[in-house]
């Protein structure tokens, strides 16, 4: 299979299924949870096209602050300090609202990962 992986490849390589897992269940569990709160089909829509519209319209501002900032400190800062904001609205949330708060974050991070 020609040379060995080194360095971060091999890295990412060894450590995918301890985000990958957790990812899985999140895509396969947060419909469940949206349901369990009240949420119809059509208004489940409408949260993730919330998601979608943000990431959208913010994804040229995240170019240019990866680009001022750096690609590394970017994606560093994200992942570690603000991916938690998402995932605690979601943990305490309680209707809707916070529902698409919580996907409106979720792609914001999702613009520098």
């Amino acid at each position: 299979m020609g040379k060995a992986f080194r360095g971060n490849v091999r890295v990412l390589i060894l450590t995918e299924f301890f985000w990958s897992i957790p990812m899985a269940w999140y895509g396969f569990y947060f419909p469940i949870f949206a349901k369990n709160l009240g949420i119809d089909a059509f208004t489940f829509g409408l949260v993730l096209a919330s998601g979608s519209l943000v990431h959208l319209l913010l994804g040229p501002i995240g170019g240019v602050l990866a680009d001022r900032l750096g690609r590394k400190l970017t994606v560093q800062a994200v992942d570690s300090v603000v991916w938690t904001l998402p995932l605690l609205v979601f943990a305490f949330s309680r209707n809707v609202g916070h529902l698409i708060l919580g996907v409106m974050l979720n792609n914001i991070c999702l613009l520098y990962t």
